[in-house]
């Protein structure tokens, strides 16, 4: 059928006369590349699970464990915990 290599052509025609529109009436060359950039500059990924979702995998792993394996030197987290008290708050500014 002759409307079925149409579909979406009318959307298309739209969201097109609506950009051009929107880009028709930049005011100057800074808005206008900052309308282009907007849709054609890289943008960071979305992540695809939320950090919520996977808090309960950063608590088992970044947390000591109930009970200490044997293999595992029982010293070292009360060193740790001690060298952390060690560190500043907020790092200087070296700049």
């Amino acid at each position: 059928p002759a409307d079925l290599s149409h579909r979406g052509r009318a959307k298309v025609h739209a969201l097109q006369l609506a950009l051009r529109t929107e880009l028709l009436a930049c005011k100057d060359h800074k808005e206008f590349w900052d309308f282009v950039r907007k849709d054609t500059d890289p943008h960071p990924p979305k992540a695809k699970v939320s950090l919520t979702n996977l808090s309960a995998d950063f608590d088992a792993r970044l947390n000591f464990p109930a009970t200490m394996p044997k293999s595992f030197n029982s010293d070292q987290p009360a060193f740790n915990t001690r060298m952390a008290r060690e560190l500043a708050a907020e790092p200087p500014d070296l700049s």
